[in-house]
């Protein structure tokens, strides 16, 4: 495959990763990373380099639609960044001295936890969890405006304060990963804050940007991001991410639910065939 093929493949693929990513809370990124190491056989660290540029990207265009829209609970993810950022940081630094195989194998188990969590959340969808009443002002309540259900979305995060350190958590394998977080962030804003599912994709949206950019300058400093790679995935992420976050508030959240559970189970597997190759 000559390299102009490969950059406007990439390119497509980004512009589906973003529009994916987007929708679910992922950051684009794994799509982008399979597509990397499996189709155009880059190494992985490039590709987690690449990956978080395409991350920062995602956030930057399809967090703001959220932000403005409400479904991103902005003083919420505030709150969360505080772990999230010290997490990208020790990530970043912990990815110099980790192999390649073991990579695969973290990134493939924690896809497969992630669908797990957002199975069990989803059985608990017909409950009205994170619903205030009136003895429950916070500072951290959310609401926003269902497009798809037509009514008005309100709600209080469960525990706030215990969601930092889940975000440390996830902070450390976004920058090990190249991911944006959301796969660990969205199944936790669920089981453990109970956000609504939307809510829960938009701040997540919102919040891995600020993740992706801590770990991004250690990755630059070390030479770990190649231009010809990050460009193209920069402009298909842009215009897929945006196209993704206005689709959002008019899609059932049962259907993002099992889109997203489906997406995760299938490229576990494929990380881990790669993972045992390797």
């Amino acid at each position: 495959m000559s390299i102009a093929v490969a950059m406007i493949a990439l390119a497509v693929v980004a512009v589906l990763a973003g529009l994916v990513g987007s929708l679910l809370g992922l950051g684009g990124a794994v799509l982008i990373i399979p597509f990397l190491t499996l189709v155009l056989h880059v190494n992985i660290h490039y590709a987690i380099g690449a990956s978080i540029v395409a991350v920062i990207c995602t956030s930057s265009s399809a967090g703001a639609v959220y932000a403005r829209s409400g479904i991103a609970n902005i003083r919420l993810a505030f709150l969360l960044e505080c772990g999230a950022v010290v997490g990208a940081v020790t990530g970043a630094l912990l990815a110099t001295i980790l192999a390649a195989r073991f990579l695969f194998f973290l990134f493939a188990a924690i896809l497969v936890y992630s669908a797990a969590s957002m199975i069990l959340s989803h059985r608990r969808e017909n409950q009205r969890i994170g619903i205030p009443t009136a003895g429950d002002a916070s500072p951290f309540a959310g609401h926003f405006y269902d497009a798809q259900e037509k009514r008005t979305v309100s709600y209080v995060p469960h525990r706030p304060y215990l969601g930092v350190p889940l975000v440390f958590a996830s902070g450390i394998l976004s920058a090990l990963l190249g991911v944006g977080a959301g796969g660990i962030n969205v199944p936790a804003f669920r089981s453990i804050l109970h956000l609504p599912l939307k809510a829960a994709l938009g701040t997540s949206s919102y919040m891995i940007g600020i993740i992706a950019a801590t770990s991004a300058l250690i990755y630059t400093f070390r030479g770990d991001v190649e231009p010809l790679l990050a460009a193209p995935i920069a402009c298909g992420i842009l215009v897929g991410a945006r196209i993704g976050a206005k689709l959002l508030p008019r899609l059932q959240h049962q259907w993002l639910n099992r889109a997203f559970i489906v997406l995760l189970l299938l490229l576990a597997g494929e990380m881990t065939f790669h993972g045992l190759a390797a």
